[in-house]
């Protein structure tokens, strides 16, 4: 394989945890079950891993990705010859309305400086009755990740892409007890992480990276909220 830079912003494989690995094929192993024969866009397609997991059920899937070394990577190691690697910006995609059956993009929306610019184009290209499956972290205090932009509670979340889209699922991943959710959203909790024991304690307690259903009534909160959308035009 080819090297790609590990910064701590994408997930490379071979570089990032294993846990981030987990979170990252569960997403895309979930949609794979419901993509079969569709022409799919994977915005912000990262290192490539996704589209080698969606490809043996579509017929042609494109990437896009802002980084040429990312898109580089991708196409050697992971894009069929049919696939496509497309450098571009996920607020401005070269493509004509309605190019696409589905579209993932997965924890990319939190670091975008234009969300709805974002959704707007992905509702673009997006035909009609087409699905969306999007992914983001939930929010849990003031003080953001190093390399986001904006996060969202997950009824913010819901409300922002139901602007666009209809909403047909709201699932999570890796549930954690919603006390302890809200313990780590204190900014000093969340700075003590720094220190390996406060660290391997929040791990511990992170939950599975399975994808489940959302209810807002129980004791658990997700610390990942998947949604799948349809456009309804």
């Amino acid at each position: 394989m080819e090297k790609l830079i590990y910064t701590g912003e994408r997930y490379v494989p071979g570089q990032t945890a294993v846990s981030v690995q987990k979170d990252h094929e569960r997403r895309y192993r979930y949609v794979k079950k419901l993509i079969r024969g569709q022409r799919v866009l994977d915005v912000a397609c990262g290192s490539g891993f996704g589209i080698k997991i969606l490809s043996s059920v579509s017929p042609v899937i494109v990437g896009v990705d802002y980084s040429f070394e990312a898109v580089n990577f991708a196409k050697q190691n992971f894009m069929r010859r049919i696939d496509g690697g497309v450098l571009a910006n996920a607020c401005s995609v070269p493509f004509a309305d309605n190019s696409f059956d589905t579209v993932v993009s997965f924890e990319t929306i939190e670091h975008l400086k234009e969300p709805v610019k974002f959704l707007k184009e992905i509702k673009r290209v997006l035909a009609p009755n087409g699905k969306f499956y999007i992914s983001t972290p939930v929010k849990k205090g003031n003080s953001l990740d190093q390399y986001h932009l904006c996060e969202y509670r997950i009824d913010e979340f819901v409300n922002l892409l139901s602007r666009f889209f209809s909403i047909d699922k709201v699932e999570g991943q890796r549930f954690m007890f919603s006390p302890l959710f809200f313990l780590f959203s204190l900014e000093w909790i969340n700075n003590l992480k720094k220190i390996s024991l406060v660290k391997s304690f929040y791990r511990n307690c992170y939950g599975k990276d399975e994808i489940k259903p959302f209810e807002s009534t129980t004791w658990l909160t997700p610390n990942f909220v998947l949604v799948s959308c349809k456009n309804e035009k």
